[in-house]
């Protein structure tokens, strides 16, 4: 059995540090015990490893911290870099099945590909598991990931951040001829420009791609990384860009930038940032994030999953319909999808009983909705979060949310794009360190420029405060990476 105790700065909920004392204890067959200050505060249970840690980087979702629906103090950080076994490894932050080599056949997503769904997972420095920003982290075994000989210890905190990248690019492709724009490339927008160009080269597709940011420092970088185009926003050129762009990447982590992602789309608003906060008559939009769920108008084609996965390559198989839309909707659904499980009620009324039947079933992973069909935004937050201390959707991960085409508009933005102009919200949250890896391995000139241009600081634990002030200051900073 391992022991060690250590100092870590604790994140709290103002969003300050606070020196704590932690002991891990425990091992990968038996399970840890985590104590904080003496007292004990969270059992975990086989399956994971004790990691030394060398770098975290400093991300949005840490900057934001203080406003996800997760418990604090906390020990933060999830872009991290350690050595175990003598190697130099990368960790995945959820702590599933799967991940922590558990008997995965009774856990739908870990037995399907999608194991960051997990219902019974908690997440490297954000839900409960103590994150990087520590001498020691606790990983999930299976999580680990040795990087190459070629790839710098310091630069490696980039692939958690290019792995979601890479899944939002995966989530949505661009088509032939498109023309995408990247707003926020600062962070992970300048990492999704890197996969957009080296998924452009990959399938031999023809689209352009543009940065939109307010920095000229970040020209150079877009530009290294793929950018086409690089335009400087301001308020005076921000409505000439108006429907320009058939996808937007928002990146921002901002409310405002999601409301500017949805001036600028044509067709696709993906949303890869999360800032806990509530925009556009959605309160749970992180949320929405967290579970991969898309928002669209309703179409029979939308009645489809559009996910490439083979839990979802077949039909739809449970519908929700509410009560609030009309017979002749309700009546066009079941004649477009005769072989699902229809069920009609008020997401407002019924919540309570939806929520108990869809708990139950939550164990088992996929049988909750597939596809919810509802009227308006409230509902919309009624779906995602029934009864919002439970932290369970109606519908599944990667299942869709359809706003019905007889709701009332109601003059709010995000209202009118969706029904008027048949713009979709897509989101997407982490993704796959191994190809991450592969496009580091194979594209040596973007190696170069992470290394060079995309890392502008770097501070050791002890600075963690300043580390922060200067990775919240878009004007200083890229990417922030602490070294232990």
């Amino acid at each position: 059995m391992d022991s060690v105790t250590f100092k870590a700065p604790d994140y709290q909920l103002d969003g300050s540090f606070i020196s704590s004392e932690y002991t891990f204890e425990g091992d990968e067959s038996s399970g840890w015990i985590i104590s904080r200050n003496g007292n004990r505060v969270l059992g975990l249970g086989a399956g994971y490893v004790l990691v030394k840690t060398l770098h975290c980087g400093v991300c949005s979702t840490d900057l934001a911290r203080r406003f996800l629906p997760y418990p604090l103090p906390q020990v933060i950080g999830h872009e991290v870099v350690g050595t175990w076994n003598d190697k130099t490894v990368v960790s995945e932050i959820n702590a599933s099945h799967l991940a922590r080599n558990l008997e995965a056949d009774m856990c739908a997503p870990c037995s399907s590909g999608m194991e960051s769904h997990c219902p019974e997972r908690i997440t490297l420095g954000i839900d409960r598991l103590p994150g990087g920003f520590s001498p020691y982290f606790l990983a999930p075994v299976n999580g680990l990931k040795e990087i190459p000989a070629t790839l710098p210890s310091e630069t490696a905190a980039i692939v958690e951040p290019l792995a979601a990248a890479l899944q939002a690019v995966h989530r949505t492709p661009p088509r032939e001829g498109d023309k995408v724009a990247v707003i926020g490339p600062r962070r992970l927008g300048a990492l999704i420009i890197a996969s957009l160009a080296g998924y452009r080269k990959k399938q031999n597709t023809a689209f352009s791609i543009s940065a939109l940011v307010r920095h000229h420092k970040l020209k150079d970088l877009c530009s290294n990384l793929g950018a086409d185009d690089v335009v400087i926003v301001d308020s005076q050129n921000l409505g000439s860009l108006s429907r320009q762009f058939d996808v937007v990447y928002d990146t921002t982590g901002t409310t405002e930038g999601f409301m500017m992602a949805l001036e600028l789309a044509k067709r696709v608003v993906h949303l890869k940032s999360t800032n806990g906060q509530s925009v556009a008559g959605l309160d749970y939009l992180t949320e929405m994030v967290v579970d991969e769920i898309g928002l669209l108008p309703y179409s029979s084609g939308n009645l489809l999953f559009s996910w490439l996965n083979k839990v979802q390559s077949g039909e739809v198989r449970n519908i929700l319909v509410s009560s609030d839309l009309s017979d002749e909707m309700a009546d066009e659904i079941a004649m477009l999808r005769p072989e699902a499980t229809i069920t009609r009620c008020s997401v407002f009324d019924d919540r309570e009983a939806l929520l108990e039947a869809v708990t139950g079933r939550h164990q088992t992973g996929f049988t909750r909705f597939d596809v919810a069909v509802v009227a308006g935004l409230q509902e919309v937050n009624a779906v995602i979060r029934p009864i919002p201390e439970y932290g369970i959707s109606l519908v599944r991960p990667r299942g869709n949310v359809l706003l019905g085409a007889d709701a009332t508009v109601s003059g709010n933005r995000l209202f009118d794009a969706l029904t008027k102009r048949q713009l979709e919200i897509h989101t997407s949250r982490c993704g796959s360190f191994p190809a991450a890896l592969q496009l580091l391995e194979d594209n040596s000139s973007l190696l170069t420029v992470l290394r060079n241009d995309f890392i502008t600081h770097r501070f050791s634990l002890d600075q963690i405060d300043q580390a922060f002030e200067i990775a919240s200051d878009s004007s200083q900073s890229i990417k922030v990476v602490v070294s232990i």
